[in-house]
Parts: C-alpha cells; structure tokens; sequence
C-alpha cells in the first residue's frame, strides 16, 4: 500500500475539496492508503462520510501557512510515501524536512497578472518553492500550466491532469421530482446556473442578462445554486431589476445531478476560472452549456460543438448566446448529446485516478521518504 496524506486548508467544499472527493475512490484501484488533514468543516465531514480516508483534523483553516500550523504539522503529519498538498505551503515545509515526496495541485488560474507580468523578485520566489519544496504540480487544465510556467514553476515539474467525474449520476438522474418541488411547467425552460456566489464567477452578468431576456419577454426560469459572500448583493440586483420568481436562489444543494436533470440550459459566465469541474457535471447531464471563453474552459466546451462561448463580462452577449439556445431546440439537443459524449471519453474519474498515480510512483521512486 502507497501512503499518501493529502492535506487541505478547506472548509467548505469548493472546487479543491470536490477535486479530493472525487479522487478518493481511486484508492481501491491503486493501493492507496489515504489520511486527509482538513480543518473542521463541511469538507473533512463529507470525506469521513466516504469512509476512505482517515480524517485528521488541523487546527485551522483557509490558510496556506502559519507558524502555528507549521508547528502542529511538525508535530502530527505522520509517514508518508507522498505528500499531496492543495496549497499547503506548511505541508510541504515540514514534507521538504522529513524527506517526503510533495505533490501539489493548482486548482486556480490566480489573480490578473500586474501589467508587465510578474517583477523578477517574485517571479524567483515562486520559482525557488516551487523547485525546492514540490516534487511535482499539477495543473489541472493547460491554461492553468501557461499560468504557473509564467510564475516561474520549471516545465518539466508540471504535470497537466484533466479533472475527471463519476458520471454514472448524472445519467442516471431524473429531474421530475424537482419540477415538482419548484412548480416548473414543461412550457417553461429552465435554465440552471451551478456556482459559488463570489464575484469571481460572473454571476452579475448572468441577474443582467435575465434582465435583457425578460424584456424580450422570452418565458425562462433561472435556478441560482450555491452560496457565497455575494448572494445578498446578487438577489439584491434581481429584485430591482424586478426579476421576482424568474430567477430562484436555491442556496446550497446536494443533489446537483437531480437539478442539473430538471434543467434545459447550463449557464457558467466566470470570470476566472482554471478548469470548470461543474461544467463537466451539466455535459454528463446532457445539457448544453454556455460559458465564458476564459481560463481552461475552451478546453472542455468547443464553441458550437458543445455548447457557446461568450465573452467574459459581456452581459448582451450572454443573453443573445441563451436566447439562441433556447430558439433551437434541435441544436440544443445537439450540444447537449455531443457534451455528454466528450465527458464520457475523455473526462472521466479512472482517467484521473490512473494519471494521478502515475505521478505518485514517479515522485515516490525518486526519493523515498524517512520511516
């Protein structure tokens, strides 16, 4: 058995805890032995709930160091033949020490770029981290890899490795339930928008453009899923845009396969975004998407192939983009069927476990950890 530690500042499960959960199942294929260091929180209980890994709990959490918890890891991180860290800088310090191989997953793009790029200084900074305390980087989509290679990270560290999902849910799923719950009519689409309410996400854009839709007056039910430091301001702009039940926030939810059925239309107008993991969801769902053309989802959705891509920020073009969508039901049907066609070939949970593992036995045959 392969020990490896994966250890997560998260609380909450965003899209580095997801990325974790759905690395978990691998375990049994490749002979993994898993301990998570998470901090107390939604997070640490859905991996309990798993019942593949042991759970041991950091005393804090949303941090990538303190001398506190640097401490604590000196103290508590046990063995280990890899060291999978999800931005913990703590983590690899004290892996670095002990001679345990350090693997480390990029799961952002990271702020805009000042102009110029990077100053020298910090651009050798990151690249002394990332040479002398990660054996390797994932990068989760090639946008995010052009990211770290221009703050310096060596190329030959960075390992691209597509997030891949479970999609047996999703095709699985029936949305009549929720139809029934929310009072939604066949003659209405519902279009459905998965998301962390941050400023980030876009989701602004996305009130604005319910708002040109309803002006023209197109029938449509938007359903807002997620929650996050924006949701006050975000209802905030509906209500005076005069949306009332047009648009729906229905808060967090569990049961994203059983939603994502309900629905006709994916819409996802990000901002920043490295991957899209809930993109690959609503293709297994078989739902046409519509997104920004930002970061790494042209990797995932072909503009007219999959779904339609918008630029970032334009709210008339995302509005044009869904009223398009929701006019041509064939082609609607089209994209959603070729979406969940991509998933099913190229983004799948095996692919990821065996890719993952394959940089596990490379960075662990290179330097053997102290017992």
């Amino acid at each position: 058995m392969m020990r490896v530690a994966h250890v997560i500042s998260d609380t909450a499960i965003g899209g580095a805890g997801r990325y974790l959960l759905a690395l978990l199942p691998g375990a049994a294929q490749h002979g993994w032995q898993l301990t998570v260091y998470a901090p107390e929180g939604d997070l640490a209980a859905a991996v309990r709930a798993t019942g593949l890994a042991e759970v041991i709990v950091l005393p804090e959490g949303e941090r990538s160091f303190s001398l506190p918890l640097w401490r604590w890891l000196r103290r508590n991180l046990q063995p280990a033949d890899v060291v999978h860290t999800h931005a913990s800088l703590a983590a690899r310090l004290v892996a670095k020490q002990r001679g345990y191989p350090t693997v480390l997953t990029r799961h952002t793009i990271g702020p805009d770029l000042p102009p110029g790029g990077l100053k020298p200084m910090r651009r050798g900074l990151y690249r002394f981290i990332a040479s002398n305390f990660s054996d390797a980087t994932i990068a989760v989509s090639q946008a995010s890899r052009e990211r770290l290679l221009v703050e310096g990270v060596p190329a030959e560290q960075i390992k691209v490795i597509y997030h891949g999902i479970e999609a047996q849910p999703y095709l699985a799923a029936q949305g009549d339930g929720w139809r029934q719950q929310l009072g939604l009519t066949p003659e209405v689409p519902v279009i459905i928008t998965v998301a962390r309410l941050a400023s980030v996400k876009g989701l602004q854009y996305a009130v604005a453009a319910a708002a040109a839709l309803k002006q023209q007056q197109l029938p449509f039910t938007w359903l807002f899923v997620g929650q996050g430091a924006e949701s006050a301001n975000l209802q905030a702009q509906a209500q005076s845009l005069g949306l009332g039940d047009t648009v729906r926030w229905l808060g967090f939810q569990t049961d994203i396969p059983g939603l994502l059925a309900a629905a006709d239309l994916f819409v996802l107008p990000s901002l920043q975004e490295a991957l899209g993991l809930v993109l690959l969801e609503a293709m297994a769902a078989g739902l046409p998407v519509i997104a920004s053309r930002i970061g790494g989802i042209p990797e995932l959705v072909q503009s007219g192939q999959q779904g339609l891509l918008v630029p970032a920020g334009d709210s008339s073009e995302l509005a044009a983009a869904i009223a398009a969508s929701l006019a041509d039901k064939q082609q609607a049907a089209r994209l959603g069927a070729a979406g969940r066609k991509r998933v099913l070939a190229q983004f799948t949970a095996e692919n990821m476990w065996q890719e993952t593992d394959a940089v596990y036995r490379e960075v662990e045959g290179r330097r053997r950890c102290k017992k």
